[in-house]
C-alpha cells in the first residue's frame, strides 16, 4: 500500500486520468439513468393494479417494486463504479462497463447494498425510538401530575439522539464505502468477504474519506448554480477520485 497522498494529489490525478474520458462517462451515467428509469416505469406500471388497492398485498406488492428497483439501480451503481476504476487505472473506458454487474454475480452487489442498509436500519432505529420518546416526554405531562417538563430538556435530549445516531450512521455507511469496489476488483469474494475487507481498510480512514468528500461541497453548490450543468465534470471528477482513493487504500493499480 502506498502511503497517503494528499487530497490535491488525488484529485490532480484523477483529473489527469479523466482527460478524454469525461464524455465516455458522461454517456455512462446517462445510461444508468435511462435504463434505472425505465425500469422503474415498467415495474410501476406493470405493477399498478396491485399497487392501486388497500391492504397488505398491495403493501407486500409495493415493497416487491420497491426491492427490484433498488437492486437494478445498486447493480448500475457497482457499473459506474467499474467505470471510474478503469478510468483511473488508464484503462479502457466504454460506456458498456456499466453494465459490468449484470455479467457476474450481480447477487453479490445486491446483498452488499441490503446488508449495508439493514444494519444502519438495526443500529440507528433504537436511538431514533429513544429520542421520540424523550421528546414526547419532555413535551407532554404523562404523569397525570399536571406538571408539564421543560421543553428545554426535551429539544436537548432529541438533539443528542440526532447526532448520536447520525455518528453511528456514519461509522457504519463509511465503514462499508468500498465494499462495492472491492466486489468489482474480487468476483470469488462474498458479500461478506466485500464487507468485512472494506471495514478493514477503512480503519482509521473514515475521517480522512469524510473530508475527501467535504471537499467537493463546492463543486456541487457550483453544479447547483449552474442549473445541473457543471454536473457533467463534477460527478466524473468525484467519482474517479474517489476510486484512487479506494486504489490507494488497497494498493492495487492494476488494469483489467
Amino acid at each position: 500500500m502506498k502511503p497517503a497522498g494528499s487530497f490535491s494529489q488525488l484529485k490532480s490525478t484523477a483529473r489527469q486520468n479523466l482527460a478524454g474520458n469525461y464524455m465516455t462517462f458522461f454517456l455512462a451515467i446517462v445510461t444508468a439513468l435511462g435504463l434505472s428509469f425505465a425500469i422503474d416505469s415498467i415495474l410501476s406500471w406493470t405493477a399498478a393494479p396491485l399497487l392501486a388497492g388497500q391492504g397488505l398485498f398491495s403493501m407486500i406488492a409495493g415493497l416487491m417494486v420497491t426491492f427490484l428497483v433498488h437492486s437494478f439501480v445498486t447493480v448500475l451503481q457497482a457499473g459506474i463504479l467499474y467505470v471510474s476504476l478503469n478510468i483511473a487505472r488508464r484503462s479502457q473506458a466504454t460506456v458498456g462497463d456499466v453494465l459490468l454487474g449484470f455479467r457476474y454475480h450481480p447477487e453479490t452487489a445486491i446483498a452488499i447494498s441490503l446488508l449495508t442498509g439493514l444494519l444502519r436500519t438495526v443500529c440507528t432505529l433504537p436511538l431514533y425510538f429513544a429520542m421520540d420518546r424523550i421528546y414526547a416526554l419532555g413535551l407532554y405531562d404523562i404523569s397525570g401530575t399536571g406538571k408539564t417538563p421543560s421543553p428545554l430538556l426535551a429539544v436537548s435530549g432529541f438533539l443528542a439522539g440526532l447526532i448520536a445516531a447520525a455518528a453511528l450512521d456514519f461509522l457504519i455507511l463509511y465503514s462499508y464505502s468500498q465494499a462495492l469496489f472491492l466486489y468489482i476488483d474480487h468476483q470469488d469474494y462474498s458479500a461478506l468477504q466485500c464487507l468485512q475487507e472494506s471495514r478493514r481498510l477503512m480503519k482509521g480512514r473514515r475521517i480522512r474519506y469524510l473530508m475527501l468528500n467535504l471537499s467537493f461541497l463546492g463543486y456541487a453548490a457550483l453544479s447547483v448554480l449552474s442549473l445541473g450543468l457543471g454536473c457533467i465534470w463534477t460527478i466524473p471528477y468525484y467519482n474517479v477520485t474517489c476510486a484512487e482513493f479506494y486504489m490507494e487504500l488497497s494498493g492495487n493499480y492494476n488494469g483489467y
